[in-house]
């Protein structure tokens, strides 16, 4: 998994989704918020999650956080608990962020624009489960000092 701390507003990233087709299929972009802090294997624990959705259950993750509701048949993922997108997922966001970007009122309920465009692609938002089995076994693994 490749990292690379941004730390820009949405509006600034969506500016940058103009080349998704030089982006390998295993880069995901990690929305979090910047007056938070956030456990130090955040970011292990959602890939041990994605690998194994797409290992054990053929499930493909595309987008992912740790806080997901259900608001009128619509997957509403929060972005202060952290929003994991698989970053081809976002070929179309520009355009689709364009329609509405001059509008203060909607940019402040990022949470709610972020998720209508995956539900507009029919993408589901996966709560990242923190009590999985792989999780705890990815820890004892660790301990043991061995690669999964």
């Amino acid at each position: 998994m490749l990292l690379k701390k941004i730390t820009v507003q949405v509006q600034s990233i969506v500016k940058n989704l103009d080349n998704t087709e030089e982006v390998p299929e295993d880069v995901y972009l990690v929305l979090v918020d910047d007056d938070m802090i956030y456990k130090p294997y955040m970011l292990e624990h959602f890939d041990t999650f994605r690998r194994h959705k797409e290992k054990e259950e053929m499930e493909m993750v595309d987008v992912a956080s740790y806080y997901v509701y259900d608001e009128n048949n619509i997957l509403i993922g929060q972005c202060a608990d952290g929003f994991f997108i698989r970053w081809k997922c976002l070929s179309d966001f520009l355009r689709y962020f364009e329609i509405f970007e001059n509008e203060d009122y909607l940019l402040y309920h990022d949470n709610y624009y972020i998720s209508f465009y995956f539900h507009l692609l029919q993408k589901k938002i996966h709560k990242v489960d923190l009590h999985a089995k792989y999780f705890f076994r990815y820890i004892r693994i660790a301990q043991n000092g061995r690669k999964i």
